[in-house]
């Protein structure tokens, strides 16, 4: 489950992204799951109650001033990226969250 599932390119600013319940593992819990070849750009958003408040898989993402809570491990999650990615200056509060993790896939 996603609150945003991209493909294509997408900007999100200034919005509130809000789950209703963070699960640790199992099915998908992402306040933005961009797919292969997404270019995503988050800019001033508040995300709270997701496990990442982005997973990219084969995406290009920018990320800055974002506030993100309840996340778990990473507030940014990117595997396999495509392209670039540029996390910085983002706002995550939660014990032991960091706020980007990078994974280099599965080939």
């Amino acid at each position: 489950m996603a609150a945003v599932r991209c493909a294509g390119t997408v900007r999100l600013t200034n919005n509130r992204i809000a789950g209703t319940a963070v699960r640790k593992g199992g099915l998908p819990n992402f306040g933005v799951w961009a797919l292969p070849g997404a270019k995503v750009e988050m800019t001033s958003n508040t995300v709270s109650g997701w496990r990442h408040a982005l997973f990219g898989d084969g995406a290009s993402v920018t990320a800055s001033g974002n506030a993100v809570q309840d996340a778990v491990q990473a507030a940014f999650r990117i595997r396999d990226a495509a392209g670039a990615v540029k996390v910085e200056g983002n706002r995550v509060s939660g014990a032991d969250v960091k706020e980007l993790l990078l994974d280099p896939g599965v080939k």
